[in-house]
Parts: structure tokens; sequence; C-alpha cells
């Protein structure tokens, strides 16, 4: 009891904090979209982080959350959430730019917590509370916020014991050992969000103090959890955890198994506390059971009161709760069975629950229905006073509840007679439902058209709701139908011819009406009189009137039989005058021929038309079939006048083998012939055939209206061609001078000279064939005798041969050595070869020749190749070099084996010595060479010109006598030879002349 009056006295206190405080409140800005956030004093300096103004403030301050989607960032991980500080009001619904609370829409603005803070939509790393309420020193309260996207499943489903982690996974209330944690809900939706316990929201207290909740019109929708689909309270170790709702709306929270889809309610031991309230509140379609209460002890309650219980399927069959403890419904309205205490089962009425508009009409059963719980002050969940007349409506909703109307003026129209057209019933009020049935059923706005099928009466009921009243009682209507006149008598109709005359239709009856259609349409007194222009069938319908009652419409039908279609006629080919005609024709039953295209008598025997007169005439003719005479079809005959032979003149006359061009004639309708009587004419004018000599007849008639003239003859004569001129094709050689082309022409006849085989344009004068270029060009003469008929023409092709390609070549040649020359050759040529004077030479034909000159200096050589006729030639000069002059330098002391001597040699810009042994460099003039042994050096100077050194010197020597060295050098390209010595005196090595020693 001590534990219990220090709570109460604690909550106390924290009221009376709050209203003292209230002065100190401080109000700061958050604007998600605020790109230059500053200090939160106003909206243009607003924190774009909610998690950065909860963190300053304090105790009544009051923070204005502009819209948009916050996702909490602390402490990191899962365990982030949004930490209100004790006492601080959080309010949503601001679009940035409001000066008062009150100027917030929710609706309009929507501020969502979100805990989808990992992967967009994967919801295993999702925050395990999106909203955390622990310890506060004054309540701490939530206004106009959507919070959804929680996770509270921290150790499931290895585990499902309560802890903070697994509770509320949109908002936790936790209060631990000596913590006290209050708030308060107001027009916030909780949607999206799952728990093991309290899909949205859980209480969660263990250990000694309190957790209390108090919600106020909010919407719990699309949760989930193990256990409370949208809220739990767990009070444990002497805990309290009372949750109260307040005009809230529950739909569609789900559960796993039977564990309470939408508030589940644990104590764990006498010593701990709990209540759940749930006052005027709506749950649609949530699955049974909707409640669970575990308690240990008396310390509990759970009830609800002013409530709805709905579904849009089967009704309930009970099951509301289970538990080990009692749940108490009372006054509310349930679709199903009915627990005990005072509930009703009664459509709510809703205005659209599928589309979530659970607002009732004023008529509606729980209006005015409840019992009083709330107090003045508060509003439902639309946010209008919960007392709207004499008591408290069941439900989230207030409405006036409305007056009964009275019923709408209505009265029995005229009677009707069976089968004719009824009119709409109507009456006179406000929203008009009407019935078939006096009672129940359901009513419909539209108003009924009473059918008249059959006789007899029957009465419809219609009642009205005005604006603010219930719907008055179902006045009656009540409609007579009488039966009908017997349709009049019509007689069986006779096809009628078409465009024949009718006559008017008859029947007999009283009051005869004739109509054009089988229903609807207005009726007339006089008969109609059918037409028969067209042919086919058409219905008339004739009523009779008795006792004001019109028949039914009998029908009548008259059948318009089609005209034959006139016989198939054919105009006859004009006919000429005085020539012979035949009888008209047509094809056709029952023929009559007529002179004229109306009245008149016919004759079933054809006509033969006059041709004494030049004009036309147009004869008819019809064909009777089934009784029933056709159009006359027109058959005009025309008798044209006879034409005259048309104007034509022979041409010239062609040569054999020419292009002749097509026969002209002057006339109309031109026709040709190749006799002079029968045969068949041709349109297109014949070309004659100049492929044989002599002459040809043709012939020509002209068409004129019809009527084709005598034939008029054109002979055209064809003279012999001449025969072809001879003529040789001549042969030349590049270059060559060439006459003129030559051919023989017969005696008279003069030569035309072409470049083409046939067209083009003939000389007289034979061309010159140009020699330049080697090849064949072809040209062509004809002769033309005095007849003018030129000859066909003799092809004279004129070949122009190529020189031959006249090349040699030859070695370097130096000066007292013979070159190599030869000349590339080719089979069959003749050579013939100048190589100036002075010169020693040695071959024939194309070569090799060995050829050495006297004297160093060039030398013109002359090559002329002879080949197919033709004559080719090419000349070269040939420079005689002089050879380079290389030597050995003489010696200077005796050349000993062992001993270092240098080699010399001149004459050249470059050397080469063979072999590099013993030499310190093969490559220049003076190498340093080493004497071990007899050895034979080779120097090349440029030219590759050769001096062979043979160096021989004793093995060893005797003490104070100098050793022999030998030298002998020789140019091989040459054929000079130089010796050497060296004198055992120790003289100079010197050159000498050939043959001297």
């Amino acid at each position: 009891m001590i534990a219990k009056t220090t709570r109460i006295l604690s909550i106390l206190s924290i009221f009376l904090f709050s209203f003292f405080c209230k002065s100190l409140a401080v109000v700061r800005y958050v604007n998600l979209n605020n790109p230059t956030p500053g200090a939160g004093t106003s909206w243009a300096t607003a924190f774009n982080d909610l998690q950065a103004a909860l963190a300053i403030s304090g105790i009544f301050d009051h923070i204005w959350v502009a819209q948009g989607t916050y996702k909490p960032s602390l402490p990191a991980g899962r365990s982030a959430t949004f930490r209100l500080p004790g006492g601080a009001n959080l309010y949503g619904g601001f679009n940035g730019t409001e000066t008062a609370e009150t100027q917030r829409n929710p609706t309009l603005y929507p501020t969502i917590l979100s805990g989808d803070i990992g992967v967009i939509g994967d919801r295993t790393d999702n925050c395990y509370h999106v909203v955390t309420i622990q310890n506060g020193t004054s309540n701490s309260d939530l206004y106009g916020f959507t919070v959804r996207d929680g996770q509270a499943d921290a150790g499931y489903p290895a585990s499902s014991i309560a802890a903070p982690d697994n509770t509320g996974g949109g908002l936790l209330v936790l209060a631990h050992p000596g913590e006290i944690s209050y708030t308060e809900l107001y027009n916030c939706i909780f949607t999206g969000n799952f728990a093991v316990y309290g899909g949205a929201i859980g209480g969660f207290g263990d250990g000694g103090q309190q957790t209390n909740t108090n919600i106020y019109q909010c919407l719990f929708d699309g949760n989930q959890a193990i256990y409370g689909g949208a809220s739990a309270s767990i009070a444990s170790n002497g805990d309290w955890a009372p949750f109260t709702f307040h005009s809230c709306i529950f739909n569609n929270n789900t559960v796993s198994g039977a564990n309470a889809s939408v508030v589940y309610q644990s104590m764990d031991n006498a010593a701990s506390n709990s209540w759940t309230d749930l006052e005027g509140c709506l749950f649609y379609n949530e699955a049974v059971p909707l409640f669970t209460s575990l308690t240990t002890g008396s310390n509990y309650r759970f009830d609800l009161i002013d409530c709805i219980l709905w579904k849009s399927g089967s009704p309930y069959a009970g099951g509301y709760a289970n538990g080990n403890s009692p749940v108490t419904i009372g006054t509310c309205d349930i679709n199903g069975s009915l627990p005990s205490g005072s509930n009703i089962d009664a459509d709510p009425m809703f205005a659209n629950a599928a589309g979530g508009d659970f607002h009732v009409p004023p008529c509606s059963p729980v209006v005015d229905a409840g019992f009083p719980w709330a107090s003045p002050s508060e509003n439902d969940f639309g946010g209008q006073s919960r007392y709207q007349g004499t008591n408290m409506d069941i439900g989230p909703y207030e409405q006036v509840k409305g007056t009964v109307a009275a019923a709408p003026t209505a009265t029995n129209p005229p009677a009707y007679c069976q089968n004719v057209v009824a009119s709409q019933l109507t009456a006179t009020g406000s929203n008009l439902l009407w019935y078939t049935v006096s009672s129940g059923g359901t009513g419909d706005p539209v108003a009924p058209t009473p059918s008249t099928v059959s006789t007899g009466s029957t009465t419809y009921y219609v009642s009205q709701t005005p604006a603010s009243s219930c719907e008055s009682p179902r006045a009656p209507v009540t409609v007579t139908v009488n039966a009908g006149a017997v349709a009049p008598t019509v007689g069986a109709s006779t096809p009628i011819c078409q465009n024949s005359v009718a006559s008017p239709l008859a029947a007999t009856g009283t009051g005869l009406l004739w109509y054009t259609v089988s229903a609807g349409g207005v009726g007339v007194s006089t008969a109609p009189t059918p037409s028969t222009v067209s042919a086919g069938s058409t219905t008339y319908y004739v009523t009779q009137t008795v006792s004001g009652c019109e028949s039914t419409r009998a029908p009548v039908t008259v059948t318009i039989s089609s005209a034959p279609p006139a016989p198939g006629v054919s105009n006859p080919t004009a006919y000429c005058q005085n020539g012979p005609s035949s009888q008209l024709n047509a094809v056709g039953n029952a023929l009559v021929w007529y002179t004229a295209a109306a009245g008149g008598v016919g004759v079933s025997t054809a006509p033969t038309p006059s041709t004494a007169s030049v004009g036309s005439t147009t004869y008819y003719v019809t064909q009777t079939m089934s009784g029933c005479e056709s159009p006359r079809a027109p058959v005009t005959v025309t008798i044209n006048a006879g034409a005259a032979a048309p104007v034509a003149t022979s041409p010239q006359p062609y040569c054999q083998n020419s292009v002749a061009t097509a026969l002209t004639a002057t006339g109309s309708g031109l026709l040709w012939y190749t006799v002079a009587a029968g045969g068949v004419g041709v349109s297109t004018a014949p070309t004659p055939s100049t492929a044989s000599a002599g002459s040809t007849t043709y012939y020509v008639t002209q068409t004129v209206s019809g009527c084709e003239s005598p034939r008029a003859p054109i002979t055209v004569t064809i003279n012999a061609g001449a025969v072809a001129p001879a003529a040789s094709s001549p042969s030349y050689c590049v270059g060559d001078v060439a006459p003129a082309l030559t051919a023989t022409a017969a005696t008279g006849a003069s030569l035309m000279w072409y470049t083409v085989a046939s067209g083009g344009t003939g000389v007289s004068a034979a061309p010159v064939p140009s020699t330049n270029v080697a090849g064949m060009v072809s040209y062509f003469v004809s002769q033309v005798p005095a007849t003018g008929c030129e000859s066909q023409r003799k092809e004279v092709d004129v070949t122009v041969k190529a020189a031959p390609t006249v090349q040699f070549s030859w070695s370097n040649a130096c000066e007292g050595k013979a070159t190599t020359i030869t000349a590339a050759a080719s089979n069959g040529a003749q050579y013939t070869w100048d190589f100036g004077s002075g010169a020693t030479v040695t071959g024939s034909g194309a070569g090799p020749y060995q050829v050495q000159w006297a004297a160093g200096n060039s030398n013109l050589v002359t090559l002329k190749e002879t080949s197919g006729g033709c004559q080719g030639q090419i000349q070269h000069l040939v420079t005689v070099n002089p050879g380079p002059k290389v030597g050995i330098a003489p010696l200077t002391s005796p050349l000993c084996a062992g001993s270092t001597v240098s080699l010399e040699a001149y004459g050249a810009s470059s050397y080469q010595w063979s072999p590099a042994t013993g030499l310190s460099n093969a490559g220049i003039a003076d190498p340093l060479v080493r004497l071990q042994n007899n050895i034979q050096y080779y120097s090349y100077g440029n030219g590759r010109q050769r001096v062979y050194c043979y160096c021989a010197g004793h093995a060893g020597h005797r003490p104070g006598l100098s050793s022999l060295f030998r030298t002998r050098c020789f140019y091989s390209q040459w054929r000079r030879k130089e010796r050497c010595f060296s004198g055992e005196d120790g003289g100079r090595s010197k050159g000498v002349q050939p043959d001297r020693v």
C-alpha cells in the first residue's frame, strides 16, 4: 500500500511540476530539408537532424518537426533510437512556415519516424525501437507523427523471453528499477512495425516503479508481433505497466498463433500491477483473440467500453480474449457473438470501411448509445468533442443524432394497360430510397419502372432521408395493370411488283392505329400505302383500342417483289451507210421490244435496223419474270458514213541492209496490210526489211466513224549493196614512219574510212597510223558505188611492235684488268656491240665479254639488239679506275723472333690486315706485331686492292748477330710485286723496283 501511495504521489508531483514549468518551454525547430541548419531557434535556422534537437532539449521544450522522413542514428547500429528527453514534447505535421502549433496538419504534411536505418526494405538491419521513452521527470509527449519500420526482435527466435529490445518495435516505454516513464501520444499512426512483444508499442517495467502510457486518437495499422500485434505491457518484479487507449482505431494487426492480435498484458507476480483500458475504440478486421491477459494476483484490470469490434467477412463467433484473467467488454457494438453485458450487434453503417473511412451517419445505431466515460474536453478520433448529443457514441467518432423524417409524398399512378410502356415512379422528398417490401431489404435510389407484362396490382415503397435526419417510414405506391385488348385482324398480304401502284393497307378492329415499329413510336389512324420503289419486305403494325386499352400490335408484312433486271444487251457494231445489218438481240425471258423509252406497245419480234440514213436510232427491250416486267434496256444502233482512203506516198529507195523507218500515212484509225484485199490489218505501221534487194508493196486504210476506207498502196524499193573493198593489215615498229592506209575500191566507187566496226562517221581521207605506242589499232573501210549504197566495212588491223628492251651489266673496271660485260639475253635476238677503240675483247652474242682498255679513262659501250624485225639500242660509259698504291714502310732495325715491329701501309683511305694474329689493331694503317714465327700478312686498301707481305725470320739468333727478316710484297690484281730486304749490317730496309734484290 505504501508503494502504491508513493507511485501516486510521484505521478501527482510530475503533473504539478509540469504545470509550474510550462512558462519555461523553449521551441526548437527541425526541418530535414533545411540546407543551412543552425541553432534550431527558428525555421530559418532549423536543425536538419532530429537527433541533434533532442540532444539539447530539456523538460517542457517543444520540438516542432517539419514534414519528411527522419531516421535515428544514435547509438550506433540497431540500438539507434529517438530517445525523448524527459518532459519534452514533439510535434509533427508542419510544412516549415507555421508560427503556431495549431497551424500544423499531420495529414497534409506527414512527419515520419522510420526505423529502416540500413538497407532499404531489409528489416533485418532495422533499429529495435524507433522511439524510446525512459525515466522522464515529466511526461514526454508525441503529437501527430507516423512511426514505422521498427524491428524489436533481439534474440528471436532463439529466445522469446520478454526483454527491452524485443518489446515495442515502434515505441518502447521503459522503466528500470527506480525509474518512472510516463508518456502521452496524440494523433499518431503506427504502421509496419514488428516486435516479439507489442509490434507498435511496448511498455516494459522491471523493478518497483512504473511505465504509464496514455494514447489518444491514434491509428494502429498493419503491425506484427508474436505477442500483441498492436501493443504489449510487461510488468515484472513489482512494477506497474498501465495502458489507456482513447478513441483509437486498430486495423489489420497480426500475430503468430493465438497471442492477441491487438493488446497483450502480462504480470509476473502478485506485486506487479497492470491495467489496460480501451475506451471508444474501433477494432476492424482483427483476428481473434484480440486480447490476452496473463496475471498473477489481483492487481490488474482489462476493460473495453464503448468500442466497436467489426469485420468485413463472416461475423465473429466469440473468443475475443484469452489468458488466465478475464477481459471485461461492455457497451460495445460487436459483429458476432455477444459477450455478457450491455453489448449490441448492429451495423454501425461505416461511410467506407474498405477505404478506411469509419465515420457513421446520424442515424447509426452507435450514435448516443455509449457510456459517458470521457471528460467534456476530450475529442474523438476526428478532433471534435466526444459529446455531440445526450450521450457519447460507441466507437472512435462522434456524430450528431438525427431525427426520423416524415414519409415522402407519393401518389399511385393511373392504371396501366397490359404490355404498355410504364413510366418511372415518382415521389416528393430528399434522398429517396425505393423498396419492394414494406420493411427490411435494401433501398435503391433509382425509382423503379413498373412492369406491365402481367395484369394485377403491385405495391412499391419509398422513404426519404433529409440532411441531419434519419430515414423516414416507407410510403406505399400501388401500380395497377389492366388487361389489354385483342390485336385486330389482318388479312394475308399479296406480293406487289416493284414500281407498281399499291393500295392502302387494311385491318379489322376498333380505333385502329398504325405503326412502323413493333414497339414505341406514335401510331396514326390513317392506313399507310406501301411504297413500291424498292424491293423487299416491310412490316407495318396495327392496334385496336377497346375500353381505353390499346391492344398488342398485329404485324402486316408487305412484300415488294423485285422487278427482274433488264435483259442483257449490247449495242451492235456501228453500221456503215447502206451496208448490211443484223436483227437485234438481247438475253432474257419473254422479251418485248419497244421503240420508245416509256409507253407504247411492245412486240416480241426483234427489229432489224435500216442503214439507209446516217445517224443513231435507239430501241428498247424488257423481260418478264414471275409476272413482273423489267425496266427497259436501251439498244442504240449507229449508221456511219463511209471513209476515203488515207494519203500515202512511197519512201525513197533503201540500200540493202540499211536501217529503214516505219511507213507513214495520213489518216484516222490506220490499219496496215500486206495484201491488196483480205487479210487482217494491224494498227502498227510496218518497218520494211532491207535484207534482200527488190520491191515490196504494203497497203493502208483509215477508219472514220467505224467505217474502213479502201486500201492505199505503198511500194518500197531495196537497192543491192556493194562488196567491201580489198585491204591488207600492215605491221610497223615503234617509231617507224608509217604511210597512209590503202584499200582497193571498185571502178567508180569511193572509199570511206572508220575507226569503229559500225556506226560513227566515215571520212574519205585514209588515216595515217601512229607508231608511238606498241599495240594493235583497228580501222575499217567501205566503198560507196554510184548507186549510193555503201558496202560493208573491211577491217584493217595496224600492228605496232615494240622495240626490244636492251640492257647490259658490267663488273668494276680497274686499270690493267679485264671487266666482264653481259647483255640481258632474249630468245632469237641478234646483238651488235661497239666497245670503242683500244679495247681488247673476247666473247660473242649476248656475252659475257672480257674487255680490257689500255688506259684508265671512260669508254662508251654501245649495244644494239634486233628482235622480231625491230631494233633497240643502249649506251653506257664504263670508267676504268686506277688501282690504289699500297706498300710497306721500310724497316729500321733487324727483325728477330719475340721482337715487336710496326707494320705500315699507305696509299688507301681504309685498311684491313689479315690475319689479325699478333696485331694490335687489324683495321688501321700501322698496327704493331710481335714476331714469333714465320707469318704472312695481307693488307687490303680501299677498292679491295691487296698487298701480300711475306715475312720470314730466323727462329733464334746468336748474340751480337742480327736475325735476317725478309719481306716479300706483291699486288695480285695489278700483277706487281715488290721485294724488301734487311742487311746484316743493320742498315735500313728499303723498297726497290721489281726484280732488284
